[in-house]
């Protein structure tokens, strides 16, 4: 071996030990070819480029992206919705997911499709639904008392209500699957804050739910998804394991320094070596430009808006500047960069 081969090999360790070296494949089985065009495409940019992304409002939209547009631009790459008001959709409802073209549009202009999911059950009040745990002090109308534990054991009303949501999520997941849509998908998120109801009883009811879903979103034939699981500080005990998870997200608020944030990388990047990392959601956070050149190699960052503000030089999650910082950069990703993954 030349000596150039010596260090290019060199090199390709050190790049790998860095940054890791991902999966070959999506652990959906049998990914839709298109998921795995995706899935591959965030792999080969690892550690190299980072994606822009972009929250919606709780409705179908891209109101966030398009005030990235008017204050920076340029369009985001990824635009991330949320299935918030699973149980409320319907045709000719102010929320209806099988409306589909929103999202089609955006797939169809090479942008890249996310969705979350803050998963609602009965609220403490009886009437309303809602998913955080009542340890955050709300009103009886915004937390729910839903007990993961009963809601995996069956003949109980807590697993006939999960099979339910669970189904009708397919559904709407099968829509964007027969339009050969893939989707980055982020349920069951920050699970060990104990904010949401499926964090509220530790990590093994918690994991056991993930695989639930993964293994019934199996049988239903969703094929076109790229699971993200969101990690929080020391909850290496709540990962639900290599097999079920392709990315590593994790959410980031009010953290201006630019070596805080690359450490908060490292250390996800150390613990889950064989997976990518992506900054899921983030607000009020260092520049894009300072956290690369400190070493934090996100996959994507999401800003999370405050919808109050139209302006974005008025955001306080991340404004004008930011994002102008954050597009400026030869490593930074924008939708007019994508390249046709269908």
């Amino acid at each position: 071996m030349t000596l150039r081969s010596c260090i290019f090999s060199a090199f390709l360790l050190c790049s790998c030990l860095i940054y890791g070296q991902p999966a070959e494949r999506p652990v959906t089985p049998e990914p839709s070819a298109q998921t795995v065009k995706v899935y591959n495409f965030l792999k080969d940019i690892y550690g190299k480029k980072i994606l822009t992304g972009a929250m919606a409002r709780v409705d179908w939209n891209i109101t966030g992206a398009q005030k990235i547009k008017r204050g920076a631009g340029e369009w985001p790459a990824l635009a991330c919705f949320d299935y918030l008001h699973l149980q409320d959709s319907r045709p000719g409802s102010w929320i209806d997911y099988t409306d589909t073209r929103v999202v089609e549009r955006w797939w169809k202009k090479k942008g890249l499709v996310a969705i979350m999911w803050h998963w609602k059950q009965k609220a403490a009040d009886g009437r309303s639904m809602a998913f955080y745990s009542p340890d955050d002090k709300k009103t009886p109308a915004e937390y729910t008392y839903y007990d993961i534990r009963k809601a995996l054991q069956d003949g109980t009303a807590e697993h006939k209500a999960l099979d339910d949501d669970l189904r009708l999520a397919a559904a709407y997941l099968k829509i964007l699957r027969d339009k050969h849509i893939p989707v980055i998908w982020r349920p069951l998120h920050e699970a060990a804050g104990k904010w949401f109801w499926w964090g509220t009883k530790g990590p093994e009811p918690y994991k056991q739910l993930w695989i639930y879903m993964f293994d019934f979103f199996r049988k239903e034939g969703l094929n076109n998804l790229i699971w993200v699981w969101t990690a929080e500080n020391g909850d290496k005990d709540w990962y639900p394991g290599d097999a079920y998870v392709d990315i590593i997200g994790r959410d980031i608020y009010t953290r201006p320094d630019a070596d805080s944030m690359a450490d908060e990388f490292k250390r996800l990047q150390a613990d889950y070596p064989h997976k990518m990392i992506a900054l899921t959601e983030c607000g009020g956070v260092a520049a894009t430009s300072s956290q690369w050149n400190a070493g934090a190699r996100w996959s994507w960052f999401m800003p999370w808006y405050d919808f109050d503000h139209a302006n974005l030089k008025d955001d306080t999650s991340a404004n004008t500047v930011w994002w102008k910082d954050a597009v400026a950069q030869d490593y930074v990703i924008t939708r007019k960069m994508m390249p046709n993954l269908k």
